[in-house]
């Protein structure tokens, strides 16, 4: 890992769970810093999100275990330093997650609420997104959980469910996706 590694401002842990730390190529992402536990390793990226890679309590042969929990952290870490990781968190804070990046539709967080999130690659912080303006714009719902986002706010008489106009277009995006997806 040290080779690997090494041209990315790579410090090793001194203390007893800190094995490795790299500085932020952005400061609101914040650095990477991988950790040991008694289960396994711990990469967290900032104060956005935290990934944890465990051994297997079955597996008896503990130093291929091992070399399965460093390899998934170096994949982790390699696509993290490709911004092929988007990892987002809410702006109140919750439901701080990560996805592998493929295409454009992977700029999305993959959430099953319409709060808003603020969005990371390792380069830097992109805008934020919320579901619901994202579908408005793109002209229709993707998949089930696009569906239930959009289904629990048109069916919300309070505050937080669509209103107007607003109600009127996300009634026609959920019925053209019950169309095309009956079940």
């Amino acid at each position: 890992m040290i080779d690997r590694f090494e041209n990315r401002g790579l410090t090793l842990g001194t203390s007893a769970d800190l094995i490795a730390s790299f500085p932020a190529r952005h400061p609101e992402v914040g650095d990477a810093r991988v950790s040991a536990n008694d289960a396994g390793a711990r990469v967290a990226v900032g104060n956005i999100v935290e990934e944890s890679f465990f051994l297997c309590p079955s597996e008896s042969d503990l130093p291929a275990a091992t070399n399965r929990v460093v390899e998934y952290v170096v994949r982790f870490l390699e696509a993290l330093f490709a911004d092929r990781l988007l990892c987002w968190r809410s702006v109140d804070g919750r439901n701080p997650a990560w996805r592998e990046r493929s295409d454009e539709s992977s700029y999305d967080p993959l959430v099953q609420d319409d709060r808003v999130y603020q969005r990371y690659l390792w380069s830097g912080p992109l805008p934020p997104w919320q579901a619901s303006p994202a579908i408005f714009t793109r002209g229709y719902i993707r998949d089930s959980r696009e569906h239930t986002i959009f289904w629990v706010r048109l069916n919300d008489a309070g505050p937080h469910g669509f209103k107007g106009p607003e109600r009127d277009a996300a009634a026609q995006l959920l019925a053209d996706y019950e169309l095309r997806h009956p079940e």
